[in-house]
């Protein structure tokens, strides 16, 4: 059933928003509904910054890397979390992200329409990360989704779903390589 509560659409930029929950909140009740866990690369973190923290009571979600990784059936305790979201352009440019892949055997990255899967495994490319495998999860949660393994050369390629995220993984780096016994 719908309920009488007046909504309000989250928009770019998302400071306004932000605003107009505070301005809101001051004079009534309001719930925030956020995907995955919101104080996880999420909205959560803005809210604590004008709201503070006393202002919120925070009910996660299983976050959206975790899904993923459920997903694979591939442990992640090793894992690094990246965001490349929001970061525009600029990621092309940095290296800071690409050190942390050839560091790590795995490492998730929260994508965005500029840093897709396709831009990410074209920069891995020109890297010469060429041995990395990309796990990507679209619309996950949805009777959309779908997830699947590709080389880079096969995620640079094809086109992917607007909302997904990506883990790279590098076999070279897996536990297993790492605890093979000296020859």
């Amino acid at each position: 059933a719908a309920q009488p509560a007046d909504k309000i659409q989250l928009q770019a930029p998302l400071e306004l928003t932000v605003e107009t929950i505070d301005e809101i909140s001051r004079e009534r009740r309001t719930l925030v509904l956020a995907s995955g866990d919101p104080l996880f690369f999420g909205i959560g973190r803005r809210l604590v910054e004008l709201l503070g923290r006393e202002r919120l009571h925070v009910l996660p979600n299983i976050s959206t890397v975790q899904y993923l990784f459920a997903r694979l059936a591939e442990p992640w305790e090793d894992a690094v979390v990246l965001s490349l979201h929001g970061r525009g352009e600029a990621v092309a440019d940095s290296s800071s992200w690409l050190q942390v892949v050839r560091e790590h055997a795995k490492v998730a990255i929260y994508t965005d329409p500029q840093n897709t899967p396709g831009k990410i495994a074209e920069l891995l490319l020109a890297a010469g990360l060429s041995e990395c495998t990309l796990a990507v999860g679209e619309d996950l949660g949805t009777p959309a989704e779908k997830v699947g393994l590709f080389t880079l050369e096969e995620a640079q390629a094809r086109g992917f779903s607007r909302l997904n995220v990506v883990v790279v993984l590098r076999p070279a780096l897996s536990r297993a390589a790492v605890d093979q016994p000296s020859p």
